[in-house]
């Protein structure tokens, strides 16, 4: 007996076995490799498939991103070989955790963080929006913005390097040999190299200055933009606005201003009412906050403040909410 289900196990086992054998020698495995519209790499998955060179793909999730190259919901996908390139685009702007050893691969509309060497100490190019200006920054200090990435086209006249969340263009370089920004794009001859870490060289065409830098890829992290109102009750801007990016995924804190010769009354998100809560919840699309004021002159800015006194009886002492009898609030006498 114990010979007899010794033997059926063991026959058992080998069917197993050569179904498995079967099964795998009707599947494939297919290594999807993700990257945005920039062509910076972003993660790696693998699936496994039928043989048939065509099959139904549902694209991997990532966070803050959209596929570009298939339907999100799955399509028919078609491939020879053993890996497939995904695309996606972020739905927000990109900026970065951190810079990678990643090789450059040199091509059209590529994203990278442009950096060059300064006393020793690696600086990076970021755009200011508010000033239109660029500046040169420890890479010690950088904030790993989307103000901090440029992305390179190219075309039969040359390259232009542009800056995606400002929309400023790198415009020349100086006499003294910085970079220069501007709203209009100006073609760069440039020498390239794909050895990371080494050198490259762009030429302005109008003054033959010339400027070496390296770039660097990067491990991405997306960012939403913020931009902060201040308004009046008429929707009249009363102090200039500001632009902050945040990370998505990441709350924010309101900050209000205290301006002269007005008082907060309230706030908006798109255009609606942001309620009690002074802080917004996960970023996870573009938002414009209007902080609304009330205009008041000295005596008005009084009154408000006398409104908000608690009730006294007619010697001057405060009062209870249980309290009953004359009572003055506000300047006015009454009875509580």
């Amino acid at each position: 007996m114990k010979h007899y289900l010794l033997h059926r196990s063991i026959a058992l086992l080998a069917v197993v076995m050569l179904t498995l054998a079967a099964s795998a020698q009707g599947t494939k495995k297919i290594v999807l490799k993700c990257y945005d519209t920039f062509g910076t790499y972003l993660l790696t998955d693998s699936i496994v498939q039928p043989q048939e060179s065509c099959f139904f793909l549902i694209p991997p999730q990532i966070p803050y991103y959209s596929c570009v190259t298939y339907d999100p919901k799955g399509s028919s996908a078609c491939l020879v070989g053993g890996e497939l390139n995904v695309e996606y685009r972020a739905n927000g702007l990109t900026g970065f955790d951190s810079l990678t050893q990643q090789s450059i691969e040199i091509h059209d509309n590529m994203s990278v963080v442009v950096t060059t060497m300064r006393e020793g100490e690696p600086h990076l190019w970021t755009a200011q929006g508010s000033t239109s200006k660029m500046s040169t920054i420890p890479l010690s200090k950088a904030a790993h913005s989307p103000e901090e990435t440029w992305v390179f086209t190219k075309s039969f006249l040359g390259w232009q390097i542009y800056n995606e969340a400002t929309g400023l263009y790198l415009a020349g370089i100086s006499k003294s040999g910085d970079p220069m920004l501007g709203e209009e794009p100006v073609m760069f001859a440039m020498k390239t190299s794909r050895v990371t870490g080494e050198a490259w060289e762009i030429t302005d065409a109008q003054t033959q200055q010339t400027y070496s830098f390296v770039p660097r890829r990067y491990a991405v992290r997306p960012f939403f933009k913020l931009q902060e109102n201040f308004v009046d009750d008429k929707d009249e801007e009363i102090v200039a606005s500001r632009e902050s990016y945040v990370k998505a995924g990441d709350s924010f804190k309101l900050e209000i201003k205290n301006i002269q010769d007005y008082s907060y009354k309230s706030w908006r998100i798109d255009g609606k009412d942001g309620g009690d809560a002074m802080t917004l919840p996960k970023m996870e699309t573009h938002h414009t906050i209007e902080y609304v004021y009330k205009h008041v002159t000295a005596i008005s800015h009084q009154r408000e403040l006398v409104k908000e006194l608690a009730p006294v009886d007619l010697s001057g002492r405060r009062v209870t909410p249980g309290y009953r009898g004359l009572v003055i609030v506000g300047g006015r006498v009454k009875w509580q």
